[in-house]
């Protein structure tokens, strides 16, 4: 379970693999962790499949507002 990765874990997985899948909530999970985990900056290339479903409280939304934030 993603949710249950500690930082340690995570850092691990973005030092060894230069391409991470995964869905919006568990990026943005990441992101409202802190730069500990996961910041925007890092992001080389993001792509958000589906992305017209990008209303309301949508993870693409919360997403885009860390870009933007």
């Amino acid at each position: 379970e993603l949710d249950l990765w500690g930082k340690e874990k995570w850092r691990v997985e973005f030092e060894h693999h230069e391409v991470v899948v995964c869905t919006a909530q568990v990026l943005v999970n990441l992101l409202i962790k802190g730069s500990d985990y996961m910041a925007m900056d890092r992001i080389c290339l993001l792509v958000l499949d589906e992305c017209h479903h990008a209303v309301g409280r949508h993870p693409y939304v919360q997403l885009m507002s860390h870009y933007h934030g």
